[in-house]
């Protein structure tokens, strides 16, 4: 019984089974997506793991102009390696920030996460457990008037010269939610090519600039 379990173990990691892909980021790449136009309430959903603690900002998702009092949305690692979230309108330069206690930086470690904007609640979770909250958000339209990205969030450092801010590590599922309608559901299911296929139909598709794919197997490890 024993050499057929094995050989039915054999046999399922031969073929992928539990096999999934993600794209590996150095802080150098990025995947470039379509202007998602505005944002009323919405939920930005996405799994990634970080395997660098540089001393930097390292964004995982963003939709930012890179002016200040412009309107935004990111999601990134912040300079103490923790994990935050950010929304800022036209209406005040001063962005509201959400962020969590657990350092994620260099983990190695698989996160889920949501960052959500709902009926006026910010909100960000990590593995299924409320990181942090502002309730009654006084934020009107967000309409940044820019692309959205993936692995980057291109924003001028204090000396006024372009920063990266780069992710470093892996990304194996983003979907985006607005109001109420998915209009975006990356999932990272293709093994090669430039392009990151979105799945909800809608065309959303992404350039990928610089990031490559990587297989993964769980479950047929020795």
């Amino acid at each position: 019984m024993k050499n057929i379990n094995m050989y039915i173990l054999l046999l399922l990691c031969s073929i992928g089974w539990n096999q999934n892909y993600s794209l590996n980021f150095n802080g150098e790449e990025e995947v470039q997506l379509n202007d998602l136009g505005g944002f009323n309430d919405f939920i930005i959903n996405t799994t990634f793991l970080s395997n660098n603690n540089i001393e930097g900002t390292q964004t995982i998702f963003s939709i930012n102009p890179g002016v200040d009092c412009e309107p935004l949305i990111s999601l990134y690692l912040n300079t103490n390696g923790s994990l935050q979230g950010q929304i800022r309108d036209s209406g005040d330069c001063g962005a509201r920030v959400v962020s969590s206690d657990t350092i994620i930086s260099n983990d190695n470690v698989y996160h889920d996460v949501s960052l959500s904007y709902i009926d006026n609640n910010f909100e960000l979770w990590i593995d299924g457990e409320l990181a942090d909250s502002i309730e009654d958000v006084d934020i009107e339209y967000i309409l940044p008037n820019v692309i959205a990205r993936i692995g980057s969030m291109p924003y001028p450092n204090t000396a006024g010269n372009p920063d990266f801010k780069g992710f470093y590590g892996r990304i194996n599922k983003l979907e985006i939610i607005k109001d109420n309608q998915l209009i975006a559901n990356y999932a990272f299911d293709a093994d090669s090519g430039s392009i990151l296929y979105d799945n909800s139909g809608n065309a959303n598709h992404g350039t990928i600039y610089g990031a490559y794919w990587l297989e993964e197997i769980y479950g047929c490890i020795d």
